[in-house]
């Protein structure tokens, strides 16, 4: 499953592109501000809602 988000936080400059990539196995953020990642579990899954909490909005 592919996810396409925007994270406020990301936005605004207060979380880093490093900081998510860290986080996830693959991310790519695109020049117009989404954040695509692939989940390819559960487990993805949970981490993505675990970090990101309500910053996470779901395309």
């Amino acid at each position: 499953m592919r996810w396409w988000f925007r994270i406020p936080a990301f936005e605004a400059g207060l979380v880093s592109q490093p900081l998510l990539q860290s986080a996830f196995d693959s991310v790519n953020i695109r020049n117009d501000g989404e954040v695509i990642t692939d989940i390819r579990n559960v487990d993805d899954a949970r981490k993505m809602i675990l970090f990101l909490g309500p910053r996470l909005k779901v395309m």
